[in-house]
């Protein structure tokens, strides 16, 4: 590899001020460990928060999947929802529950996950009878 006959043409001459562009704010660090991404419609909140059971912590793990893989389509995993203290017979009352309420939409298989999709609750709609 050849280099420069006279590297100190490379050089910035001393006394030459470097200023850096100003940033609006300082890059954000990044949280350890779960999280879950917003934001949430209230209304649709408003509608789960009623129903009956599990419901409203399955609803709040639909949503933590949907961020994670940013698609309004997820699969659930029923033996999964154990690890945030749902049993998987009622993790499947909640969806049903969610389903019956419209706030999700559901597709099932025997012997697979549910695809469950989020449908949007809007304002007029209101809170969904208990």
């Amino acid at each position: 590899m050849d280099f420069p006959a006279d590297i100190d043409a490379l050089r910035i001459p001393q006394g030459t001020i470097m200023r850096m562009p100003a940033h609006s704010s300082p890059p954000k660090p990044r949280q350890p460990g779960k999280f879950l991404k917003g934001p949430i419609p209230w209304p649709w909140l408003e509608r789960a928060m009623p129903l009956p059971g599990k419901a409203l912590h399955v609803g709040i793990q639909v949503w933590h999947q949907v961020g994670l893989t940013r698609s309004s389509v997820v699969s659930i995993s029923m033996s999964g929802m154990a690890k945030v203290g749902v049993s998987r017979f009622a993790a499947s009352r909640g969806i049903a529950a969610l389903e019956k309420a419209s706030l999700i939409s559901v597709v099932r298989h025997a012997g697979r996950k549910p695809v469950v999709t989020i449908l949007t609750a809007s304002p007029a709609q209101g809170a969904a009878p208990p």
